[in-house]
């Protein structure tokens, strides 16, 4: 129950420790219960955050608010305003095959991560931040009978990066050609190389990002015709490899209203009507160049 009013009065902080999803968080919550003049209000934040998760390469950073408001007019009605949401941030794990478990002895290995310039950084980042905002009106017709009627509208993104290339070598450091088992029987010599130099240095076992920046970094194109504006030539560093973002943006309109009605101790009755609209776009954004121009 979101209302404001049936929130009981109370300044609220506490602490929560995990080594799951994340590490720590912290929430303050204040409500101020129902005043003399009909009002009431309810404020809440936290933060669920970790510098990296149970599993390597992975991180999490969420946000979440919250906020209402009511309004009680005369006996038998009472209007509500609440509006929530929470901005999360995180970096995933990855499905991986067992041959780069066994050769990263865990697991927890990642695929997803690699170091640049000595750090650690994610290729497939999730974000979320969808708001709700909710109105709500609540009649008390008779003490056996009550109308509540509500309005809801929800929007915002989701998104997850990616490692995306064109007309190069595969990125991703579990790709079947660069494992010990693509030349076990054609190069057993090969194989046995590839497997220690596998086993002894982790960057073998991760994305190499210097090595994608390089590759865009040494790549000079010239584009003709650019837009199909004939005449129109650029030159510069093409990417070869990028960070994609694949996103879904959602807009949702809801509307309900039911009456709840009790005509004796043994039946009680509702009768309801509701709405929802929903649209959903399903797009792509270059998330970063990595060195390259275009």
């Amino acid at each position: 129950d979101s209302r404001a009013s049936k929130q009981r009065k109370q300044t609220s902080l506490s602490y929560a420790y995990s080594n799951r999803n994340y590490n720590h968080r912290i929430m303050l919550t204040h409500s101020t219960g129902l005043s003399k003049k009909g009002w009431a209000f309810t404020v809440s934040g936290s933060r669920r955050y970790a510098g990296e998760g149970y599993v390597p390469g992975s991180y999490y950073d969420g946000w979440s608010y919250f906020a209402a408001i009511d309004k009680k007019i005369g006996e038998k009605h009472l209007l509500s305003l609440t509006g929530f949401g929470a901005p999360t941030e995180s970096g995933r794990q990855g499905p991986a095959v067992t041959e780069m478990i066994k050769l990263a002895g865990t697991n927890f290995y990642n695929p997803f991560w690699g170091y640049q310039n000595g750090k650690v950084r994610n290729a497939s980042i999730a974000k979320t931040h969808q708001p709700y905002i909710i109105l709500t009106h609540d009649f008390r017709i008779s003490n056996t009978t009550n109308l509540t009627t509500a309005a809801g509208y929800s929007f915002g993104d989701r998104s997850t990066t990616a490692l995306d290339w064109y007309n190069s070598a595969d990125p991703r450091p579990d790709y079947y050609r660069y494992l010990p088992s693509y030349y076990k029987t054609t190069d057993p010599g090969q194989s046995a190389m590839l497997e220690e130099a596998m086993r002894n240095d982790i960057k073998l076992r991760q994305i190499n990002w210097d090595r994608l920046y390089l590759a865009n970094m040494s790549s000079n194109e010239t584009i003709v015709n650019v837009d199909g504006v004939s005449g129109k030539t650029v030159t510069g560093r093409r990417s070869h490899y990028i960070v994609e973002e694949r996103i879904i943006n959602a807009e949702r309109i809801n509307a309900n209203s039911v009456l709840n009605t009790r005509l004796n101790d043994n039946i009680d009755l509702s009768f309801g009507a509701s709405f929802q609209k929903q649209k959903n776009n399903y797009y792509k954004e270059v998330n970063d160049l990595l060195g390259g121009e275009f």
